[in-house]
């Protein structure tokens, strides 16, 4: 996940595994863009896994989910400083940090308070949630149907796994696969969901960020 200010990137690391490292862990790294400067934010203990790092808007905090050794899923913040892991006491995964809320998925899509409060379904199907800049926010149901606000289109993707706004709220960056036999490819595509512009062919790609 790439910086408000576009300077840092916060990511996964996961550690070696094999017969010496059975159940390790996967903790949360920041680095400078330019790869220099690298910082561990979270360490958990072996079979604990943090993932899916986002930035809060004004680049202080960073919001993820916590996988841990039965299976349970929490959310939490950390300061992009770092410091003590701070457990907002809310069951979740895939996180998206707008201007004023919060959006995850636990059976459905919700959205709350930066704090986990007043958490609202929002989608009882709803997966990838992606905020613009000024609020709005679009996230997938059924796998490819796009859904912004009250409009829905389906996309013409056989399988779509991130989502990401353009700066000037027009477009959408996704990782997409066209047919169940092509790899998972960065595009481009325009918010209702015409103009696919396909920007990678590499064996498989899992997240883009546009800023």
């Amino acid at each position: 996940a790439l910086s408000p200010n576009g300077t840092e990137i916060a990511y996964v690391s996961a550690k070696l595994a094999g017969v010496s490292c059975a159940g390790c862990s996967n903790g949360i790294r920041v680095v400078n863009a330019d790869g220099s400067g690298m910082r561990t934010l979270t360490d958990p203990q072996n079979c604990v896994f943090d993932n899916s790092p986002t930035w809060s808007p004004d680049g202080t905090t960073i919001l993820y989910s916590q996988t841990d050794c039965g299976g349970a899923e929490e959310l939490f913040t950390v300061s992009a400083a770092g410091g003590t892991p701070h457990d907002l006491g809310v069951a979740g995964q895939h996180t998206a940090w707008g201007p004023t809320e919060i959006a995850y998925t636990e059976h459905g899509l919700y959205t709350a308070n930066p704090d986990g409060s007043n958490a609202t379904l929002v989608a009882k199907n709803g997966s990838e949630p992606a905020w613009s800049v000024e609020g709005r926010l679009a996230y997938l149901t059924h796998g490819t149907t796009l859904v912004i606000g009250s409009s829905s289109v389906k996309l013409p993707f056989r399988s779509v796994t991130s989502l990401g706004w353009s700066p000037d709220g027009t477009q959408l960056v996704l990782t997409a696969r066209s047919t169940s036999y092509e790899p998972l490819d960065v595009w481009t595509i325009k918010t209702d969901g015409t103009d696919p512009v396909r920007l990678t062919k590499f064996y498989d790609v899992f997240g883009a960020t546009w800023r």
